[in-house]
């Protein structure tokens, strides 16, 4: 398949039909295009063509493992798609928010934001032309932005935690996040700032991107609901504690720290016995990990703050409850000698 695609995309690469104008009856491109024997329709049906074995490709190099080529020609077939506005608006919302996460996690933070941002542009359009758009796939587009503001929360965080100097503006800026192929000029949107995607150095600034960060989970959440996409929602919960976690290392008052430290967790915990084991043990060692380490911390913060050893013992207590109930999920692993790598 591979083979076939990439000749096809050869051929479209030579600008064969631009070059030589309306095709003829006896070009062998003819018998498996449709339009009839108008030049335009006909272009624009070899177009399509070229599009479709582009979305073929990414397919292709996406099971064959390189990732990086699967998201070139993903980013290539949405903008061709959107170019000659032939698409599906909630596959391309999709797949753009998709795309997104996979920069994210590539660290092309401008790239990812980008990408967000035309998710974002094509559904208020569409919302604007009241068309409708699936309901978790609005929603995943919160959830994308959600989890770059968390990203860069986190980012901020370590930098901070290492003493080390916030990455600027400055330094992002002549960075390459942005290729040619992936610019959506349909949308009319700008390049994403570097400002937009630099990390935080101080409390105030970590403090706006990680409201902007909850906002995004909560409109998720909506959709996403514990009744109806259970695991879904537990997920989003964990991101929302990593953000806490994450503004906590920007607070330099103890008591502040732990007011956040307990905000981590509040609505896990109350989640933390009632998942059964038997039905979800990963969201259950999720949980009883999650809870165990929060308290774990509280308590830390508790010892450097000097505060009175019952309190502090009440923390650590907490936690000892909740990562003896993590352990324990691992007894018949350990019972039958079965090595524990994670």
């Amino acid at each position: 398949a591979k083979k076939h695609l990439e000749a096809a995309q050869a051929l479209i690469t030579e600008d064969r039909v631009a070059d030589r104008g309306e095709l003829t009856a006896d070009d062998p491109l003819v018998p498996d295009l449709v339009g009839g024997t108008d030049a335009t329709q006909r272009r624009k049906s070899v177009e399509n063509q070229h599009t479709l074995s582009l979305f073929y490709l990414a397919q292709v190099y996406g099971h064959q493992g390189d990732k990086s080529k699967s998201a070139e020609y993903c980013g290539i077939t949405l903008c061709r798609q959107l170019a000659a506005d032939e698409y599906d608006k909630d596959d391309w919302l999709q797949n753009c928010t998709q795309l997104a996460g996979f920069y994210l996690g590539e660290g092309r933070t401008r790239c990812c934001h980008y990408m967000l941002t035309a998710a974002l542009a094509l559904l208020e359009r569409e919302k604007a032309a009241e068309k409708g758009v699936a309901e978790e796939v609005e929603a995943n587009v919160q959830l994308g932005w959600g989890k770059m503001h968390m990203s860069r929360l986190e980012e901020s965080a370590a930098l901070r935690t290492a003493q080390e100097s916030p990455r600027t503006a400055d330094d992002l800026r002549d960075e390459l996040h942005i290729p040619e192929h992936l610019r959506f000029d349909a949308l009319g949107i700008s390049v994403s700032a570097a400002e937009e995607v630099a990390s935080v150095g101080s409390f105030e600034d970590a403090r706006a991107v990680f409201n902007e960060g909850i906002r995004c989970f909560n409109d998720a959440m909506k959709c996403y609901t514990q009744e109806s996409w259970f695991t879904e929602h537990f997920e989003i919960l964990i991101d929302v504690s990593n953000l806490y976690r994450s503004l906590s290392l920007f607070e330099t008052d103890p008591h502040r720290r732990c007011v956040m430290q307990k905000h981590r967790i509040k609505a896990i915990e109350k989640l933390a016995d009632d998942i059964n084991p038997k039905l979800y043990l990963g969201l259950y060692r999720s949980a009883q990990l999650e809870c165990g380490n929060v308290y774990r911390d509280i308590a830390e913060i508790k010892v450097a703050e000097g505060r009175e050893p019952q309190k502090v013992a009440h923390a650590a207590l907490k936690a000892i409850s909740f990562l003896e109930k993590f352990l324990a999920t691992y007894k018949d692993e350990l019972d039958s000698g079965k090595r524990i790598d994670s």
